[in-house]
């Protein structure tokens, strides 16, 4: 699988991350096309489930950061894909978890990356603004005087 411009967003940060995430995606498929074994699969899948539970924490915290309606679907989806991917990251050191791996992969790409990934980012492009609540507003009366971004993205990301 490698990157092509139509799976771009237009935001460069996103599409690095989305550029190393095809490319862990070409390491499982490599292991699982040239019989690498289990051992070389699992190792695989498991670079993929780390990268993409760092992906999917950083698109919804930009999500959320921007104000994006639709970040709560967004992130459900997320939680869903994420579950597929431990699944298949499990069930590849109990059975032989090749077949539909590399199908699951490129469905994700074609749906979520080209379509609900596109739809914030568009969002974003166009002029979405950056959301303070207004607990971390400076000048609200309940908000504190210190870093007011730094104190958003350490609650905006899930621990």
């Amino acid at each position: 699988m490698e990157w092509r411009a139509e799976y771009s967003v237009g935001i460069e940060e996103i599409d690095k991350q989305h550029q190393e995430l095809l490319r862990l995606f070409s390491c499982v498929e490599e292991a699982v096309v040239t019989n690498q074994g289990w051992s070389a699969i699992h190792y695989s899948l498991v670079e993929v489930r780390q990268f993409t539970e760092f992906h999917f924490k950083f698109e919804e915290a930009l999500m959320r950061l921007y104000g994006y309606s639709g970040s709560a679907a967004h992130a459900e989806a997320h939680r869903q894909i994420l579950g597929d991917v431990v699944e298949i990251e499990q069930a590849s050191v109990r059975t032989d978890a090749k077949e539909g791996l590399l199908a699951f992969y490129r469905h994700w790409l074609i749906t979520h990356i080209q379509g609900a990934d596109r739809a914030y980012a568009e969002h974003i492009l166009n002029g979405g603004k950056v959301v303070v609540p207004i607990e971390f507003h400076p000048n609200s009366d309940t908000g504190t005087k210190c870093n007011q971004v730094s104190v958003f993205l350490a609650t905006a990301m899930p621990s």
